[in-house]
């Protein structure tokens, strides 16, 4: 096979990829070749093996961002020409890694992180603060609710024991304090009750509302 025909072959191996990608592909080849010069011929041929396995290397390199077509070739900057001893020149290839977008991607995360660590630690502690305030808040409300009918029923006892003592002395007014107390304590172990039930009820829901909204936005880059 000579050069003609390997090109040939190439460009019909070449025909299912963009005809810009082809046509520089093409050129990239027979450049290559002639920095080989044609007293070379052969011998890019054979360290290409054959226009099937340049034409699948074509192929895989174009499925990565910034790929070079082949990173072996002739030239000042990628091959060293030698000399042999027996008059011919054997040229060493010079792999060139393909440039790739990590480098710039982790260059990005560390600027974003000097930048954004003066700005985003004082944010998430102030977040933090916030939240830890409305918890506490809310449960300081509910163990108020709590503690306040509970010493109302403390007051409905002491009245209730006031009735008693007033019966014997004025069964009137001992009768009408004694109802007293017990309407008081009734009301006050109501309310107990129904300030221990929100406090059980209410409390664990605002706390499963506070988790959720900050798993949201991680949920949202989980789901992206």
């Amino acid at each position: 096979m000579n050069r003609v025909e390997f090109m040939e072959t190439l460009s019909r191996l070449l025909q299912d990829i963009p005809e810009e990608d082809r046509i520089d592909a093409l050129k990239y080849y027979n450049d290559y070749f002639d920095d080989a010069g044609s007293e070379n011929e052969q011998n890019v041929i054979e360290e290409l093996e054959s226009p099937e396995k340049v034409a699948m290397k074509i192929k895989a390199d174009r499925e990565d961002t910034y790929q070079y077509y082949q990173e072996d070739t002739y030239g000042e900057e990628k091959d060293n020409k030698i000399y042999q001893d027996n008059g011919t020149y054997d040229y060493e290839s010079q792999e060139k890694k393909p440039w790739t977008n990590k480098w710039l991607k982790l260059a990005m995360i560390i600027a974003i992180v000097v930048i954004g660590f003066p700005i985003v630690i004082p944010l998430g502690a102030g977040i933090l603060a916030l939240i830890a305030g409305i918890v506490i808040a809310v449960f300081c409300l509910f163990a108020a609710i709590v503690i306040g009918f509970a010493a109302v029923v403390m007051v409905g006892v002491v009245l209730f024991a006031a009735g008693i003592g007033s019966l014997f002395a004025n069964p009137g007014v001992g009768l009408a304090v004694l109802g007293a107390g017990l309407m008081v304590i009734a009301i006050g172990v109501i309310g107990t009750v129904v300030g221990v039930r929100l406090c059980i009820i209410v409390f664990p829901g605002i706390v499963r509302g506070i988790v959720y909204i900050l798993r949201k936005p991680f949920h949202r880059k989980a789901v992206a």
